[in-house]
C-alpha cells in the first residue's frame, strides 16, 4: 500500500509536467514547422517553390496540431482513469507508465531544446503518450 501512495502522485505530476511540455510545443510551434520545412522550398524565389513551400508549411502545422491534439487527450484520459482509480492498485503497470514518462519528458525537452522535426513528435507521442 505504501508503494501506492508515492506511485500515484509520481504518474499524474509526470502526465501534468507532460502536458505543460505539449502546451509549450503548441506555444513555438512555428520554430519546429520552419525546421521542417526543406530549406531549398525556402530559398527559392519563384511563385511555383513558393506555393510548394505555402503548403508544405500547412502540412507541418496541420501534422503538428493533430498530434499536440492526440497527445492532449490520451494525457487527459490516462489522468482520470488515475482519478477513478482504475491503474491505481497495480504497482508494476504504474512503474511502467512512470518510466515511459520520465523518458517522454526527456525527450520532449530536447525536442523543444534542439528544435527538433515535427515527425519526430509522433514518435514520442506513440510509446510514450
Amino acid at each position: 500500500m505504501q508503494s501506492t501512495s508515492v506511485l500515484a502522485p509520481t504518474k499524474f505530476l509526470l502526465c501534468i509536467l507532460q502536458l505543460l511540455l505539449v502546451i509549450v510545443i503548441i506555444q513555438v510551434r512555428r520554430e519546429f514547422i520552419n525546421f521542417s520545412v526543406p530549406a531549398e522550398l525556402i530559398n527559392d524565389t519563384s511563385a511555383s517553390s513558393f506555393k510548394d513551400a505555402q503548403s508544405e508549411y500547412f502540412f507541418h502545422h496541420c501534422r503538428l496540431l493533430a498530434c499536440s491534439i492526440l497527445f492532449i487527450v490520451t494525457l487527459a484520459v490516462e489522468v482520470v482513469g488515475l482519478l477513478l482509480g482504475l491503474s491505481l492498485f497495480s504497482n508494476q503497470i504504474n512503474l511502467l507508465q512512470i518510466l515511459l514518462h520520465v523518458v517522454g519528458c526527456i525527450l520532449s525537452v530536447w525536442m523543444i531544446l534542439m528544435e527538433w522535426s515535427v515527425s519526430v513528435l509522433w514518435g514520442i507521442w506513440a510509446p510514450f503518450g
